[in-house]
């Protein structure tokens, strides 16, 4: 069972949340909150992140120690790091819960003591999620996409040249639900970190070279409805031009039909625009996009299913420019993840794009399968170049799986 990490940062409530062990109320506490919130706090069955995000954080004037103690049974669900000091100071402490599968609420009281002194938070974890929706034990009997790599090429006169290669690593939490990719390159590491919260989701990139971190990678947060979907989001850009580093930001709204698929996409960046997505037998055949509204870009599909844990559709086929702008952040993380409606039922079989060049451009996708499984383990796309009618490989693919 996976540990949901919720970072509960419960300021003080120094006449409530402090007392003797007797229960009567405290002047001079040993432990002190800062200013702010309930000793109460109530979770979803399967929430990650309260907020605020930070952790309980406290001073004391001694040694102290914290418990957990649930109001029923035993509170193995609940996990506090550290859960003592030896000496006076300022300290953050972390809760960890595990999903709750049981179908019922719970409750676990944490209870930090200094001297004769304690502050208890009582923390009560729903048997639903904010869908109603009970959480399910993990499943991992279906194999799940463990590594990706890439290779990119391009056109010489008449010879393909290889570019570039690419590898990235995929984890997961232990409900199975996307939390990092991680790609390594020489002297650099690239790690986008999902975090998801309640009734939200947000993801960073952090780019270390060296042993340093660059902190301007991209960023995106969305509000989720109540069936888990991005309803609405923006996302944080930065790039370097002519040694400067330039930052800004775009926010977007999703829609979806009675279906659950997207359809919709309003936008405040100029380029991007509104797009509007037409479905046809369980896939999504094409996307009208750009600052006017004029711009097609289409797909149409093989009779290869879309089966694996994430969507590969999203992860590397949709990847024209209308597609990656559908979905209202480019990057897509909060697509792959699954996080966008209903994904579509079969791999995409050709592309036609029109945003970059005067004629629309066709792609075309094969794809290589695992005889036991069915799900593809390598992709590659064959196209031509703007100006050009010759057809070549400029991009592959392979997928490997773990269970």
């Amino acid at each position: 069972m996976k540990n949901f990490y919720v970072l509960l940062a419960l300021l003080s409530l120094l006449l409530m949340g402090c007392s003797k062990e007797d229960g009567t109320d405290v002047g001079g506490q040993a432990v002190q909150l800062a200013a702010g919130t309930s000793s109460e706090y109530t979770v979803y069955a399967d929430q990650t992140t309260a907020s605020p995000s930070q952790g309980i954080t406290f001073t004391t004037t001694g040694p102290w120690r914290a418990t957990v103690a649930e109001t029923r049974a035993g509170a193995d669900w609940v996990t506090i790091s550290p859960d003592h000091g030896d000496q006076a100071g300022s300290y953050t402490i972390t809760v960890s819960l595990e999903a709750n599968t049981t179908g019922q609420d719970r409750k676990a009281v944490v209870t930090i003591e200094c001297g004769d002194t304690r502050v208890t938070i009582t923390i009560e974890q729903k048997g639903v999620t904010a869908s109603g929706e009970q959480p399910q034990e993990p499943a991992f009997d279906m194999p799940r996409v463990s590594r990706f790599e890439t290779a990119y090429f391009y056109l010489d006169g008449t010879t393909v040249v290889p570019e570039e290669t690419s590898a990235f690593d995929f984890v997961y939490d232990e409900t199975g639900r996307l939390s990092q990719i991680v790609s390594e390159g020489v002297n650099e590491v690239r790690t986008m970190t999902l975090t998801y919260g309640q009734g939200a989701v947000s993801y960073a990139v952090v780019l270390t070279e060296n042993g340093v971190e660059d902190p301007h990678g991209d960023k995106g947060t969305a509000t989720l409805d109540e069936a888990g979907r991005v309803a609405s989001g923006e996302y944080f850009y930065t790039y370097e031009k002519n040694g400067e580093w330039i930052s800004g930001s775009w926010s977007y709204q999703l829609s979806y039909d009675t279906e659950g698929c997207l359809v919709g996409c309003e936008s405040s960046s100029s380029e991007q625009g509104t797009s509007h997505i037409t479905w046809e037998n369980g896939n999504p055949v094409q996307v009208r996009w750009g600052a006017e509204n004029n711009l097609i870009d289409k797909a149409t599909y093989s009779n290869i299913a879309n089966g694996a844990n994430i969507d590969l559709n999203w992860l590397c086929v949709l990847t024209s420019e209308g597609w990656d702008y559908s979905v209202g952040d480019p990057n897509k993380f909060f697509a792959l993840a699954g996080l966008v409606g209903k994904r579509a039922t079969h791999m995409v079989s050709t592309i036609s794009e029109s945003g970059a060049g005067p004629e629309p451009r066709l792609s075309k996708y094969n794809y290589i399968l695992d005889d036991a499984t069915g799900l593809p383990v390598e992709i590659s796309r064959e196209t031509t170049d703007y100006g050009s009618t010759k057809e070549y490989v400029d991009y592959t693919c392979k997928i490997e799986y773990v269970k």
